[in-house]
């Protein structure tokens, strides 16, 4: 694991999703929602931080593929030939 993957854990972990959660928290009791919703809640904030454990200490294995996807960029004439 490296150095970056360890310092953006403890971060996202202790700083990010706190903040986040708490902002949801907020919003969720000034609209009084049914006891569905609170259960919702209370089954995201554990699985999203075991999600993001895993995603950050698995590495590239548990990666989404989607994420080393390139975006290519056409220059002028490339563009102006397929046109």
């Amino acid at each position: 694991m490296k150095k970056s993957d360890i310092i953006s854990l403890v971060l996202g972990l202790f700083i990010t999703m706190p903040i986040w959660f708490y902002l949801i928290y907020w919003i969720l009791s000034q609209l009084n929602p049914d006891r569905l919703i609170w259960f919702l809640y209370g089954i995201y904030v554990p699985s999203s931080i075991i999600i993001q454990v895993i995603s950050k200490v698995g590495g590239e294995k548990w990666s989404s593929p989607y994420m080393n996807l390139k975006t290519t960029t056409m220059s002028k004439e490339n563009h102006n030939d397929r046109i």
